[in-house]
C-alpha cells in the first residue's frame, strides 16, 4: 500500500497547485435512494435469513427467497422502470467524474483516505480495514471508480470517521462484486453489467445496485443509509389515548382474571364483567372490580382508537406472517401482516434517533409469541409510540418481553408466567387472562420522571427509568424505587449506603461499572435479600468492580458472579464466602477479612492481591483436617507469591505464607492455616513447646516437579515457650513422619515482630510448621511399618523409628471396616531413639468364621493423646492378607527386592529420602499370591536412611530402609 499512499500524496500536491480541480460531487440517485437492492436486468435472490431495510426490486427478472423485508418488493412495475432510468443516470454521472487520485488495486490494509474521486485501473480487492476520513466535513464525498471487479477478504471493513457518511460514499465497479463472509461495506455500490454477491455475516450500510446482473444474498444485513437529504421517518400520527391513558389492562366486554403473583402499573378492569385475582398491593393504580364511570369512558375511547388504526393505510406489507421475528428490524411505518402471525425470537423497532416516531403493526388474524420472545426498542423508540392492532385472539407466551400498546378486536388477550408487557392491553370484546406476569403502562400520562446521573450526587425517591452514566457516581441517601429499568453504565458507580434499590423491572450492572454493597446479605439473583431488590432480572457483570462496605458481617450473596475481575473488601467485620469464588484480576483487602470456611478462594493466573495486613486477610477455618484454601498460581522462575492467610477465630492473627518456585514446574498452590501443631501433622496430640503455634497446610494441584522456597510469618505472641528464636527452621510432615531441616540450616528468625523463617528445596507439600533447633525432640516420628500376616492365625506387625513419651499401642479389629473392637494392648518403649519392632496375634480369629477382616493401630502417649493408623485388610478366604510386603536385604548395598504377597493387581512403590524428597516411583503389576519385585535404580541411591511405601487398593505398607556404602 506504500505506492497507493505515494499516489495520494502526489495527487494532493496537484490538487493544491490546480484550483480548477473540483471536489467530488454525489450523483443524483432519484428513486434509487429508497432501494437497498436493485437490478435493471437480473434476478434478485436471497437464501438464509437476511435482514433488509429498504425497497427491493428488479425491472427484468424475479425476486425470490426473501422473508419479511422492511421495505416494498417490486418486480417489473412503474417503480422499477423509473428506478432503471435513475440508476443509469447515476452511473453516467459517476463515470464522468474526473479522478483526483490514482491508487493501486489493493485497498484497505489499515489505510486512511480523504474525500475525493479515486481511480483504480484494474480489478481490486478490499482487505483488512479501509478508513474514510471526512476531516469534519459532513458533506465530504468519496467516489471509487474501479475498472474491473471488486472483491473483499473475509471480515474486511470500510470505516467512516470525522463526519464521513455512508450516503456520501459511491463505488462504480466495472465487473463482478463479490463480498466474502463477514465483510462490512459502506456506500452505494453500482455494478455495471455485472452481478453482486454478498455472503453470510456481511453488512451493507448503503445499496447494492446492478445495471445488468443478478444480485444475490445469503444471510446478509443490509440497510439504506441515513442522511444526505433522506427523509426523516416519523411514521403515522398516533391515535388519541383519551380515557385509556391510565389503563394497563382493559376490556370493553369480558372477564379480567389473574392467577399467581402479577405486578401491574396502571388501572385494571372491564366495562362489562368482573375483575378478580389481582393483589391490590401489587397494582400501582386502581383495580375496577366491575364497571364504573371510568370503564365507560375507556370503552368509548377504545372504540375510537380501534377505528382509527383499522382504517389507517399501510406503507409496507410483511409478506410472511409465519416468519415474523427472527431479528427483523422495522422503522417508523404502518405495517400490514394479512394472516395469523407468530412472533418468533426477536423483532427490533428502530426509531432512527426520532423519539417521537410512531410504529403501527396491523395484523389480520390471531397473534401469539414463542417463549422468550422479545420486542426490542432501539435508537430512541418509545413503547408509548408503538401500536399493535390485532384482529384475533392474542397471547404473550412464557418469559416473553413485549412492548407497545396492544389493541385487540375479535378475541381475548392472555399472558403466561414470567411474561412482561411494557405498554398496555386494550380489548374491544373478549376476556383478559393473566398468570404471574408484569404489566407496566407506558405513556405521557405517567408523571414519574426518569433519573439520569452523570455527576457525583446523592439519590433517593421514586423514578421511572434510572441511568447512572459513565461519569456518574451515585450514593443512596434513601431507598430508590425504580418503576422502569435501572442501569449502571460502564464507568458508572452506585453506592447503596445501607439503602435499597426496589422496583418491578430489571437492574443491570454493566461491565467495568462499580457497585458498593452494604447489606449483610450482599447481592442476590432473586428474592427479597440484599441491596438490589428489583423483581425483574438482576444482571451483575463479571467484569464489574464489587466493593463490600458493610457495618456488620456480610456474605457475598448469590448475585456475585462465580468469577469476577475486581473485588474490594472495606468492611472491618469481614465478608463470608458461601461458595467457591474466583477473582481474575485484583483482590484488595483494604479493611476486613474474607472468611472462606470450607470454600476455596481462587486468584486468576495473572491476578494480584493488594492491601493485605493484620486488618485484612484470608481467614481460614480452625479445623485441622478440613477447610477451604487460598489458591494462587506460582510461576517457575517467577516472583514470590504471597498467600495472606490467618486465623478465622483470632482477630489480627495474620500469618501469611510466601511461596517461590526458583525452578521446577509452574503450579497452582493452595494454602490454609490453623492454630496449633499436631504431632502427626493434621492429627495426634498437641505440641506445646519449641514451635510457633500455627500449622500451614500447603498443597499443589499437580504433584511432583516442584522445587519451591517457602517462607512463613508469625508474631511473638504465637511462640510456645521455650522457643529459641535465634535457631528457627521450617519442618513439614510428609504423611508418615516429620521432615526436619538439616541441623546446620537453623538460623535466627528474620524481621522484628512479625518474624519470618524460610526453607528452600521443597519438592513435596504437606503440613508445615516453624520450630526451633530443639523441636526434633518434641515432634514424634510416626510408624515406619504396619502390616498383617496370615498363617493359621493373623499376626499384626508394626515398627517405629523412635518414640517420645509413648505409653502403649492398641490393636483393633473390624468385620465391616466401620465398627472396631480392641483385641489387645502392647506396652510401648516410652522414649527411644532406636528401631523398635512390635507384633500382636489375633488368636480368636478362627472362631469368627470371617472372609475379610480389618485392623487398625492406635498409639497412645503418656499425656493421653492418641494417633490412629490404618486400617489394613486381610482376606481370610484366600489364605492371605490383602497386601503384605517385605523389603530385603535391609540394609542393602546394590540390589533391593520386594516380596509381595496378596490378592492385588497394581502396586505403586515410592521411596523418599530423609529430607522427604521423592527419589524413586514405580508401578508394578502383581498377580495373586507371592511375587518378587526388583527395584530399579536402588543401587544409584546415596548411602543413608530411606522410607519405602507400597500402596494398592487403598492399603499401605511402609518400611524404613538403610542404604550402605
Amino acid at each position: 500500500m506504500k505506492k497507493t499512499l505515494q499516489n495520494v500524496f502526489y495527487a494532493a500536491i496537484l490538487f493544491l497547485l490546480c484550483p480548477y480541480v473540483a471536489l467530488a460531487q454525489a450523483p443524483t440517485l432519484g428513486t434509487m435512494a429508497g432501494f437497498v437492492l436493485f437490478s435493471t436486468n437480473g434476478a434478485v435472490t436471497n437464501s438464509g435469513i437476511s435482514q433488509l431495510t429498504g425497497n427491493v426490486g428488479t425491472n427484468n427478472g424475479s425476486n425470490t427467497g426473501f422473508g419479511n423485508v422492511n421495505g416494498v418488493m417490486n418486480s417489473a412495475n412503474a417503480a422499477t422502470s423509473q428506478g432503471a432510468a435513475d440508476l443509469l443516470l447515476a452511473y453516467n454521472q459517476l463515470n464522468s467524474t474526473t479522478p483526483n487520485y490514482f491508487i493501486s488495486n489493493a485497498i484497505g490494509n489499515n489505510d486512511t483516505l480523504v474525500a475525493g474521486v479515486y481511480s483504480i485501473s484494474s480489478a481490486s480487492t478490499l482487505s483488512g480495514t479501509l478508513t474514510l476520513n471526512a476531516n469534519g466535513n459532513a458533506s465530504a464525498v468519496f467516489i471509487f471508480k474501479i475498472q474491473g471487479a471488486l472483491s473483499s477478504a473475509a471480515n474486511s471493513k470500510v470505516r467512516l470517521i470525522n463526519g464521513a457518511k455512508a450516503c456520501n460514499v459511491f463505488w462504480k465497479i466495472e465487473g463482478l462484486v463479490s463480498m466474502a463472509a463477514g465483510t462490512t461495506m459502506r456506500g452505494t455500490i453500482i455494478a455495471n453489467n455485472a452481478a453482486i454477491n454478498m455472503n453470510s455475516g456481511d453488512t451493507l450500510e448503503g445499496r447494492a445496485l446492478s445495471t445488468t446482473g443478478a444480485v444475490t444474498l445469503n444471510g446478509t444485513f443490509a440497510y439504506t443509509p441515513i442522511g444526505c437529504g433522506s427523509p426523516t421517518l416519523t411514521g403515522p400520527a398516533a391515535p388519541a389515548a383519551g380515557a385509556t391513558a391510565i389503563w394497563a389492562l382493559f376490556t370493553s366486554t369480558g372477564q379480567v382474571t389473574n392467577s399467581g403473583i402479577t405486578y401491574v402499573t396502571g388501572d385494571v378492569g372491564t366495562n362489562n364483567g368482573t375483575t378478580a385475582g389481582f393483589d391490590t398491593l401489587l397494582v400501582t393504580g386502581k383495580v375496577h372490580p366491575t364497571n364504573d364511570t371510568g370503564t365507560a369512558s375507556a370503552a368509548a375511547a377504545l372504540t375510537g382508537i380501534y377505528s382509527y388504526l383499522n382504517t389507517l393505510p399501510h406503507d409496507i406489507q410483511l409478506l410472511y406472517p409465519a416468519q415474523f421475528g427472527g431479528n427483523l428490524v422495522l422503522t417508523p411505518h404502518t405495517y400490514l401482516l394479512s394472516a395469523a402471525t407468530t412472533l418468533i425470537d426477536t423483532v427490533y423497532l428502530n426509531a432512527q434517533g426520532n423519539a417521537n416516531a410512531v410504529f403501527v403493526i396491523k395484523i389480520t388474524g390471531a397473534f401469539s409469541t414463542s417463549t422468550n420472545a422479545r420486542v426490542l426498542l432501539v435508537n430512541g423508540t418509545q413503547a408509548q409510540n408503538v401500536y399493535w392492532k390485532i384482529d384475533g385472539a392474542t397471547s404473550i407466551n412464557t418469559n416473553s418481553i413485549f412492548r407497545g400498546n396492544i389493541v385487540v378486536n375479535g378475541g381475548g388477550f392472555s399472558m403466561s408466567s414470567g411474561s412482561v408487557l411494557l405498554g398496555k392491553a386494550l380489548v374491544t370484546g373478549g376476556a383478559i387472562t393473566i398468570a404471574s406476569a408484569t404489566i407496566t403502562k407506558q405513556g405521557p400520562a405517567a408523571t414519574t420522571p426518569d433519573l439520569i446521573i452523570s455527576t457525583t450526587t446523592g439519590a433517593q425517591g421514586t423514578y421511572n427509568n434510572v441511568t447512572i452514566t459513565s461519569t456518574g457516581n451515585a450514593t443512596l441517601t434513601g431507598n430508590l424505587v425504580v418503576q422502569g429499568n435501572m442501569i449502571v453504565q460502564t464507568g458508572g458507580k452506585l453506592n447503596t449506603a445501607d439503602y435499597l434499590v426496589q422496583g418491578n423491572n430489571a437492574f443491570t450492572l454493566s461491565p467495568r461499572a462499580t457497585l458498593v454493597i452494604s447489606s449483610p446479605n450482599g447481592i442476590s439473583t432473586s428474592g427479597n435479600t440484599g441491596d438490589i431488590l428489583v423483581t425483574g432480572t438482576r444482571t451483575f457483570s463479571a467484569t464489574a468492580t464489587y466493593i463490600y462496605d458493610g457495618t456488620a458481617l456480610q456474605v457475598f450473596g448469590s448475585g456475585l458472579p462465580a468469577a469476577v475481575d475486581t473485588l474490594i473488601i472495606n468492611n472491618p467485620y469481614g465478608v463470608s464466602l458461601l461458595a467457591a469464588q474466583t477473582v481474575n484480576y485484583k483482590l484488595t483487602l483494604g479493611n476486613g477479612n474474607i472468611f472462606i470456611g470450607t470454600n476455596d478462594l481462587i486468584i486468576g493466573s495473572s491476578g494480584v492481591i493488594t492491601g493485605s495486613s493484620a486488618s485484612g486477610y484470608i481467614a481460614t477455618t480452625e479445623n485441622a483436617t478440613t477447610g477451604g484454601t487460598l489458591k494462587r498460581t506460582v510461576v517457575s522462575a517467577g516472583p514470590a507469591i504471597l498467600f495472606p492467610v490467618g486465623s478465622a477465630t483470632s482477630k489480627g492473627s495474620y500469618t501469611p505464607a510466601t511461596v517461590t518456585m526458583p525452578s521446577g514446574t509452574t503450579d497452582v498452590i493452595s494454602v490454609r492455616v490453623f492454630r496449633g501443631v499436631k504431632n502427626a501433622g493434621l492429627t495426634g496430640a498437641a505440641v506445646t513447646s519449641h514451635v510457633v503455634n500455627r500449622s500451614w497446610v500447603i498443597s499443589e494441584a499437580v504433584a511432583g516437579g516442584s522445587n519451591a522456597t517457602v517462607q512463613l510469618q508469625w508474631n511473638d505472641t504465637m511462640e510456645l515457650a521455650p522457643f529459641i528464636r535465634s535457631k528457627t527452621g521450617i519442618a513439614h510432615h510428609n504423611g508418615i513422619s516429620w521432615n526436619l531441616p538439616a541441623a546446620s540450616s537453623y538460623a535466627p528468625a528474620t524481621g522484628t515482630n512479625p518474624y519470618t523463617s524460610t526453607r528452600s528445596g521443597i519438592t513435596s507439600f504437606s503440613t508445615f510448621i516453624t520450630g526451633d533447633s530443639t523441636n526434633n525432640t518434641t515432634l514424634p516420628v510416626s510408624l515406619t511399618g504396619f502390616a498383617a500376616t496370615l498363617a493359621n492365625e493373623i499376626t499384626v506387625n508394626w515398627q517405629t523409628a523412635s518414640e517420645i513419651n509413648s505409653d502403649y499401642f492398641e490393636v483393633e479389629r473390624s468385620t465391616d471396616n466401620n465398627k472396631f473392637v480392641s483385641i489387645g494392648i502392647v506396652k510401648a518403649a516410652g522414649n527411644s531413639t532406636r528401631v523398635n519392632n512390635y507384633n500382636l496375634t489375633d488368636s480368636k480369629l478362627s472362631m469368627l468364621n470371617l472372609s475379610t477382616v480389618y485392623y487398625r493401630l492406635k498409639q497412645a502417649d503418656v499425656d493421653g493423646s492418641v494417633v490412629t493408623y490404618g486400617p489394613i485388610t486381610v482376606n481370610v478366604n484366600n489364605g492371605s492378607s490383602a497386601f503384605e510386603m517385605v523389603a530385603a536385604p535391609n540394609p542393602f548395598a546394590d540390589n533391593l527386592q520386594l516380596s509381595v504377597n496378596g490378592s492385588v493387581a497394581d502396586v505403586t512403590v515410592t521411596i523418599f529420602n530423609s529430607q522427604g524428597q521423592l527419589v524413586i516411583q514405580n508401578v508394578h503389576h502383581v498377580a495373586a499370591g507371592s511375587t518378587s519385585i526388583n527395584i530399579d535404580n536402588a543401587s544409584a541411591l546415596a548411602p543413608g536412611i530411606y522410607l519405602i511405601n507400597a500402596t494398592s487398593n487403598g492399603s499401605v505398607f511402609r518400611q524404613k530402609l538403610v542404604k550402605s556404602n
